[in-house]
């Protein structure tokens, strides 16, 4: 991966100015004006690229999205032809069952457009400001009956997994998803969801919506058609070491790269940031990646799921399990499992494990494995990890009301 020049970087990535006189806009072709009268100067590059794309940004684009700004972090497609690359990648996979499909943030419309022109019959679109969602009311006209427009972020439905905002809301825990109708989980879903997002957090919480079938998970499995930034995909589905969350990512979804977006399309622009560990690499070549592309994938969790754990509760134990002895990878197997199981060690030997051999050391599947084998010995019904086990499936029981075979 080539080195990015860094002083074409240092102007493409330079914060939007705020200008103190309102009389900025009209003399500055570089400038806006927000609702307050207040004007700022966009990024030069940014400038000149909104050009390329013939969009009328002035009026149809919050302000807020034209800077580098670490706190606006959805992000929202302007580019027409890049909405093209990204439904020619996912709509061949996306009609097989084009079921229910829901857009989040969809912004301009751009992505909602192509997907109808393609034929996607009917879109549940959920988009957070108002003023996007006056441009998609005009895009409702020039499809009727086809779309369906709600003002909510479903980005931020991780807060509801937050045991004290459920507590403090007076909001349905899982409000926007709820009239979806449930299928059996090992059936072929009835739910798609497309976005584009560089939040950890919220890859996280999908982990944890199937680990506790709630939230996008609660009535079924949901998949998702997703950009993603690279190095979220990298940390999870290509790790170049072992952490619990690509343990549980690689454990309980089935993903695929369908191919790469310009990054350069999608508000806000990648923020710059100085890098601690740039000289290594690696780390270079992810960061390159954030500020150049964008992952097309698609995230589905695994329809036999229930049948690799036998039991619905031996997910949440598996999750508890990876979750406790992944804190620190470099622990050592044996040791960690003699502390749950007293004289497991012996056992464990004659499996080709050693004394030496680290939780980092292991794949996503040998971990599983390993689990299976603690699951298996008669005494673990009794052991300190049931009982704390016990203790992680009360603490989610606010939003977790299935019932479980003991």
């Amino acid at each position: 991966m080539p080195r990015t020049n860094e002083s074409h970087n240092s102007v493409m990535l330079h914060s939007t100015k705020r200008i103190n006189h309102t009389t900025a806009a009209a003399n500055n072709t570089n400038s806006l004006e927000d609702k307050k009268g207040e004007c700022y100067q966009i990024p030069t590059l940014l400038h000149g690229y909104l050009q390329t794309t013939g969009l009328e940004w002035r009026n149809n684009i919050p302000y807020k999205y034209l800077s580098m700004s670490t706190k606006n972090t959805d992000l929202y497609l302007i580019n027409q032809h890049v909405a093209e690359q990204f439904v020619s990648l996912i709509k061949d996979d996306l009609l097989q069952n084009a079921t229910r499909v829901i857009e989040m943030n969809p912004g301009l419309g751009m992505i909602t457009k192509e997907l109808l022109d393609n034929g996607v019959p009917f879109i549940h679109l959920y988009e957070k400001e108002e003023m996007f969602v006056k441009r998609l009311n005009n895009l409702r006209d020039e499809f009727p009956k086809r779309l369906s427009i709600e003002h909510a972020n479903l980005y931020n439905i991780s807060r509801m997994m937050n045991v004290d905002s459920i507590r403090s809301s007076n909001e349905p825990v899982f409000g926007p998803l709820g009239d979806v109708r449930g299928r059996k989980w090992e059936e072929p879903s009835s739910v798609q969801i497309i976005g584009a997002t560089n939040k950890l957090k919220f890859i996280r919480h999908l982990i944890l919506s199937t680990v506790f079938q709630s939230s996008f998970m609660m009535n079924e499995r949901a998949i998702f058609y997703m950009a993603i930034s690279p190095s979220i995909w990298h940390r999870f589905a290509e790790p170049r070491k072992v952490t619990s969350g690509n343990v549980m990512f690689q454990t309980i979804f089935n993903y695929k790269l369908f191919g790469s977006l310009e990054r350069k399309a999608f508000l806000p622009w990648h923020r710059n940031r100085v890098m601690k560990n740039r000289r290594k690499k690696y780390a270079l070549d992810i960061y390159t990646d954030d500020i150049n592309s964008l992952y097309v994938v698609k995230l589905e969790p695994k329809p036999d799921l229930f049948t690799l754990f036998k039991k619905k509760q031996d997910l949440i134990h598996f999750w508890h399990f990876v979750r406790h002895n992944l804190y620190k990878p470099s622990y050592r197997v044996i040791p960690a499992m003699e502390k749950i199981m007293p004289g497991c060690g012996f056992d464990l030997i004659k499996k080709n494990y050693n004394i030496f051999t680290q939780f980092n050391d292991l794949t996503a599947s040998q971990i599983y494995d390993l689990f299976m084998e603690l699951q298996a010995w008669p005494e673990i019904k009794n052991s300190i990890f049931m009982s704390s086990a016990a203790d992680v499936r009360t603490t989610y029981a606010l939003y977790n009301d299935k019932e479980y075979d003991e």
